[in-house]
């Protein structure tokens, strides 16, 4: 009886051993993306002499909100385009160049 409940759905259990390298694949892709500019204006506030002649600037304000709005955003939107076909079975248009 042990493992009874996993292999219950063997047909769920199968789907979701296959999307899980795609959908951590989105994420580390979505966190590489969001740390490439939010990433660089943190390295800038990381040296102390010129975090202190920015603190209380909208710099500071600019580069929190980059780095949390813009990561959340990408995910969503990350994760809405890999799973939109999956969810609704509508396939994006296929356009050619």
């Amino acid at each position: 009886m042990i493992g009874a409940p996993d292999m219950a759905f063997p047909r769920m259990n199968n789907i979701s051993f296959w999307l899980l390298p795609p959908s951590l694949l989105l994420l580390f892709a979505s966190m590489l993306t969001e740390a490439g500019v939010g990433g660089v204006t943190g390295v800038v506030l990381a040296n102390s002499g010129i975090d202190i002649a920015l603190h209380d600037t909208y710099y500071v304000v600019a580069h929190f909100h980059y780095v949390l709005s813009m990561g959340a955003v990408f995910s969503m939107l990350g994760g809405l385009y890999f799973w939109f076909e999956k969810l609704t079975g509508v396939r994006h248009a296929k356009t050619n160049p």
